[in-house]
């Protein structure tokens, strides 16, 4: 359906998964001497679906949610290893203050402020690897929904839909049978069961 495929384009694009997904295709009045044609803005045929619990409850963002758990526990189990070695370091260095000279003791503590300040943006760039490769798995859970959302349309013939997310929620009250929510997140299962987090290594 024409109307479906031009208001769909935009679906959950941008921040916030968007306020209405869809809005209705007008056609203005023409007008000529004597007559007046117009054609007909064509009925509304509404939905509402709850874009932040499919995504949430489909089995897909399921393993997404299980890989960056797991993978950011490792990188945080790693970080507090080296943490606790440079901060026994540290101690050590302090001690050795008495018995140095202070050259001696300078590029000690110049080589040790070094190796804080890698362990430092080691940290800092994992996370944003890591933030940046969970974006992009998201973002293959959203595109297959929003497929999923637009071949409802169609079939449905529906030509505006709302989201009733908690999150962002632009409708007040609709009626249960409105919402495609359950078959979108069944549909969604079928379509997309699990993503993989793209590489995310970081040179130490």
């Amino acid at each position: 359906m024409r109307f479906a495929k031009r208001l769909f384009r935009s679906l959950m694009a941008g921040a916030g998964m968007a306020t209405v997904l869809a809005t209705l295709s007008m056609t203005p009045v023409a007008t000529g001497v004597g007559s007046a044609v117009a054609q007909d803005i064509p009925a509304a045929k509404i939905a509402v679906i709850d874009i932040a619990r499919v995504e949430r409850e489909s089995v897909a963002w399921q393993s997404l949610r299980e890989q960056f758990e797991s993978l950011l526990g490792s990188y945080q189990s790693e970080l507090r290893e080296k943490q606790g070695a440079l901060e026994e370091e540290g101690r050590s260095l302090e001690q050795q203050r008495s018995i140095l000279s202070s050259d001696a003791f300078q590029e000690k503590k110049q080589a040790f402020d070094q190796r804080v300040a890698n362990l430092q943006r080691t940290a800092q760039e994992r996370k944003q690897a890591l933030d940046k490769a969970y974006a992009a798995a998201r973002g293959q859970i959203r595109d297959a929904l929003r497929q999923v959302v637009l071949n409802i349309a169609r079939e449905r013939d529906l030509n505006l839909i709302f989201s009733n997310s908690p999150q962002e929620r632009t409708v007040v009250m609709a009626h249960d049978e409105l919402s495609i929510s359950e078959e979108a997140l069944e549909r969604l299962n079928e379509s997309i069961k699990t993503v993989k987090l793209p590489d995310v290594s970081v040179e130490n």
